[in-house]
Formats: C-alpha cells, sequence, structure tokens
C-alpha cells in the first residue's frame, strides 16, 4: 500500500565492467529485463563476460549499480 502523499520510483540501474585498473560504466539497455540479460546483451561488445557473473544490486542514491565481473581463466 502507497501512502498519500508518498510517490515511489523505480531507481536507474548502471553496470560496471572491470578490465585491469579501468571501470568502464554502462547503461541499462532495457529496465525490464534481468542484470544476467543485461550482461548477455553486453556479451556481443565485451566477450570475456560470455562467462562472467553479476553481483548483488549495491544500492546507491540516485542508482542501483551492478558490478559484472569477468571470469578470468589459465590455459593448460
Amino acid at each position: 500500500m502507497i501512502m498519500p502523499g508518498f510517490n515511489v520510483k523505480q531507481l536507474p540501474r548502471e553496470f560496471v565492467v572491470t578490465r585491469g585498473t579501468d571501470k568502464i560504466r554502462l547503461e541499462d539497455p532495457n529496465p525490464h529485463v534481468t542484470p544476467s540479460q543485461v550482461m548477455e546483451f553486453y556479451s556481443a561488445t565485451y566477450p570475456e563476460l560470455n562467462n562472467g557473473s553479476v553481483s548483488a544490486p549495491n544500492v546507491k542514491a540516485t542508482k542501483v549499480v551492478y558490478d559484472l565481473s569477468v571470469t578470468v581463466g589459465k590455459k593448460g
């Protein structure tokens, strides 16, 4: 139940990919899809996300941030 006089607003989402010491901030392509689907969407541009994982949401004052972790393996 929403109390009179209160507005409910969904916070925008931001996705962050860490490459070495660089943090790449990605826009939310569609707020109606899951964070895993967003990671799949960006895997065309960032192929390392194919084996990655999504962190739990980190709520900031004005947005919700998800870290897209890259799983790096070794050959041999």
